[in-house]
């Protein structure tokens, strides 16, 4: 066992070896041997400062190290032993923290760490310091014996101790806007100093005040007063305001009113007016006031009546029987340099309100209901992290009024009084809205408690606004799979299609002939997601898809082909594709068809949908029409499932909408897909709303209860006389989903829609090519 003084000795020797081959050291920069310091926060508080050392580039381990660094001033350490070392530690003369550490035997720390230094300060620290290794920082690495021969002078290493924050603390907010420069607040009774509540500034019978932009500079600003409510004129009147820190002010005469001024000791403007005569002032005004600043304002400053402000009207002898204190009445004069929009977009894209702001008694602090500065600020945010301009990017409203900046600043920037005021403030913000006009754009409101140190957030809460297209939600691969033929002659050429959604990066599709023989199948080729063949006997295919990626379960889906060896006759038989989709659109102009068999009605011949009679006017009189085509000219594919982009393209078209333009926002339907024109034409009249989570999922096979709401949405568009019902004889009306029964019974109770044959309508069962003609001729065509 080696004492603590020998140790030491044994590191000041160290230090002095490695001194005189220092010149002859060079550490590779791409090398990290040595030791690292980590800052310990989680163990760390204000007056104690957590380290650790840790080992770095040996793989074997080490056997022994020296550190030295540097305290703070007045600051005291300790070292924890670790990892099987012996450790001794000094701090010398000129604060210097010196620690030896030698292990009983080789080791390797676990997670590398040495030691654990613990730095007391003196006090708290108000600035992040730097704690780094030192000149004479060493260590060995197993198969070296003491620090003697240890590898010489340490690679730097630094680590940076920041200003300590209580993590259990809780973030005190501070207000999103500044606080404007305002006159102190009147000591008269508070119900007459409210902010308003209909009305940026409302003063029924009294004196009004308006900032004059037009007549003013940036260093004259110019307010007119004007008294309201006083049908036969005034006599006298009396304002006072309270003038900034270093400003003057004159008034001017108006309407035959002889005045006087003075301003008080404390910066106070008083002007006494009285009539020669009694007098109706044009556009009520009875004085103008030019207040000379010393310098642009930098701050919005809000002018208002003070207590003592009175008025006489006519038939009433000077101000001694004046009406008596006036009703709070203020004007704001905007900062200088304020940007003036140009042009103000005429549709905004979005208008934000503020109703979860709404506070209580009980949200009020202790001192607060005694305090003069309670204000509300706001702050309008854009996309880019701009600040919206007023007029351009956002404005203001109360009920009908669109607000001016300066009624805007008003309804903000007043006084509110708490208890009675909070009311006062609910109704503000309740009515309170804000016309955006860019996407993205955040209105952030606040009620805020004006303090020395800017501001304590007394409620508050923020939305945005905008069609920003939402992030899809993922969703699992689909597949569908179709035939370009699902009847046809043998030796004819067919070719089954795999279609699969959102599939994962990398994927396997694999084809395969389940129903019917290979020995009767002619030049099975696999090409990417297609397989095709021709059919050398007659009977029933099937090819069978299996979609595999080794994340999500295995899907199979399949086709069927019939083939006949002479071309099947008009009433032959149908086709199945279970759970399949169509493969493609099926709506869209039928062009010029010359069918050579079967029987042609408006110029279409499709020969497999003798086994849906009941469709067959249906699918006829729409594929006349162009609203849908056939696989081919001789395949109509009637029992075929749908998906929903292939039945929201054949409704746009039964509507005549297809010709109108939209924007999407789903985040499922590119601006290229086929489909994107209906499903955007679609949404912007509200007849699909998608999934809720940002998807419309056009590729899914649509369910008959979904085809009948839109449906009926799309009916509803054009002003179709559907009675709603509330009740329907479906015997599985139970199993109809909420928000789709009133479009299932009013379709049925109009004969549109007739269930399954057995009683029931089976909601979620996947809707048929056929059954989607009879729906949509059924409706807007018959």
């Amino acid at each position: 066992m080696i004492k603590n003084k020998k140790l030491i000795a044994l590191l000041c020797a160290l230090s002095m070896i490695f001194s005189v081959f220092a010149s002859f050291t060079v550490v590779n920069a791409e090398e990290t041997k040595g030791i690292t310091l980590e800052y310990v926060a989680a163990e760390s508080t204000d007056t104690q400062k957590v380290i650790v050392a840790k080992y770095a580039g040996f793989e074997s381990g080490i056997s022994a190290f020296g550190i030295t660094i540097q305290l703070p001033e007045g600051a005291t350490a300790t070292s924890t032993e670790m990892a099987g070392m012996m450790i001794d530690t000094n701090t010398s003369a000129d604060n210097k923290y010196i620690i030896g550490g030698m292990a009983t035997k080789n080791i390797t720390a676990e997670n590398n760490e040495i030691t654990k230094i613990t730095i007391t300060l003196a006090a708290a620290s108000t600035e992040p310091f730097d704690i780094e290794l030192l000149t004479g920082s060493s260590v060995a690495e197993v198969g070296q014996t003491g620090l003697s021969v240890a590898l010489g002078t340490m690679p730097a290493s630094k680590v940076t101790v920041p200003v300590w924050t209580d993590p259990s603390a809780t973030p005190t907010p501070t207000p999103v806007a500044p606080i404007a420069t305002r006159a102190p607040r009147p000591t008269a009774d508070p119900s007459a100093s409210t902010a308003p509540t209909k009305e940026p500034v409302v003063v029924d019978k009294g004196i009004a005040l308006v900032y004059d932009k037009a007549s003013s500079t940036d260093t004259e600003k110019v307010v007119v007063a004007k008294y309201v409510g006083f049908e036969n004129g005034i006599s006298a009147f009396g304002i006072t305001i309270q003038l900034p820190e270093g400003a003057t002010a004159a008034s001017t005469e108006m309407a035959g009113m002889m005045i006087d001024t003075n301003t008080s000791a404390d910066n106070k403007y008083i002007i006494g007016g009285m009539a020669t005569k009694n007098i109706t002032a044009e556009n009520n005004e009875i004085t103008k006031i030019t207040i000379t600043l010393t310098a642009p304002l930098e701050e919005d400053l809000i002018v208002e009546l003070l207590t003592g402000s009175t008025v006489a009207e006519v038939g009433q002898t000077g101000l001694s029987v004046a009406l008596g204190t006036m009703p709070a009445a203020w004007t704001t004069i905007p900062a200088a340099g304020e940007p003036t929009p140009t042009t103000t977009p005429k549709d905004p894209v979005g208008t934000v309100s503020l109703p979860e702001v709404k506070i209580t008694v009980d949200d009020i602090p202790a001192d607060a209901a005694t305090s003069d500065n309670i204000y509300i600020a706001v702050k309008v945010t854009k996309k880019d992290g701009t600040n919206g301009v007023y007029g351009t990017d956002y404005v203001a409203t109360i009920g009908d009024k669109t607000l001016t900046k300066e009624e805007l600043s008003n309804v903000l920037n007043g006084y509110f009084d708490l208890v009675d005021g909070v009311d006062n403030w609910n109704d503000v913000v309740n009515k309170l809205k804000f016309n955006v006009f860019n996407e993205g754009t955040t209105v952030a409101a606040q009620l805020v408690k004006e303090t020395a140190a800017g501001g304590t957030v007394i409620a508050g809460g923020e939305k945005t606004v905008g069609t920003t297209k939402p992030t899809a939600t993922p969703k699992a691969p689909t597949l569908a799979v179709s035939a370009s033929k699902t009847s046809v002659t043998v030796g004819t050429l067919v070719t089954v299609t795999a279609t699969v959604s959102t599939p994962e990066e990398e994927y396997e599709l694999a084809f395969d002939l389940t129903k019917g023989s290979l020995s009767d199948v002619a030049g099975w080729s696999v090409e990417g997601n297609k397989v095709s063949f021709k059919p050398a006997a007659k009977g029933t295919y099937e090819v069978s898809v299996t979609y595999s990626d080794g994340k999500n379960a295995d899907i199979t889906k399949t086709a069927t082909i019939k083939v006949t060896e002479s071309p099947a006759p008009n009433n032959g038989g149908g086709s199945s594709s279970s759970g399949s989709g169509s493969g493609g659109p099926i709506a869209g102009p039928s062009g010029s068809l010359t069918p050579t068999g079967g029987t042609t009605i408006g110029g279409t011949s499709f020969n497999d949908i003798g086994d849906v009679a009941w469709a067959q006017e249906a699918i006829y009189a729409l594929a006349s029409k162009g609203i849908i085509n056939g696989r081919d000219e001789y395949t109509f594919d009637p029992n075929a499932n749908i998906t929903r982009a292939e039945y929201c393209q054949i409704l746009i078209g039964a509507i005549g909408k297809s010709s109108e333009y939209a924007d999407s926002s789903f985040a499922d339907v590119p601006t290229d897909a086929w489909f994107y024109h209906a499903v955007a034409v679609a949404s912007q009249y509200g007849i699909v709303s998608g999934y809720g989570d940002g998807n419309f999922g056009p590729y899914d096979l649509i369910t008959r209860q979904d085809m009948a709401l839109m449906t009926l949405k799309a009916a509803q568009v054009m002003n179709k006389n559907l009675v709603a019902a509330t009740e329907s004889s479906f015997t599985d009306a139970d199993q109809i989903s909420d928000y789709a029964q009133e479009a299932v019974y009013t379709l049925a109770n109009a004969g549109i829609i007739n269930g399954m044959g057995d009683g029931t309508f089976a909601p979620i069962a996947n809707a048929t090519r056929a059954q989607a003609a009879v729906i949509i001729y059924s409706t807007f065509v018959k």
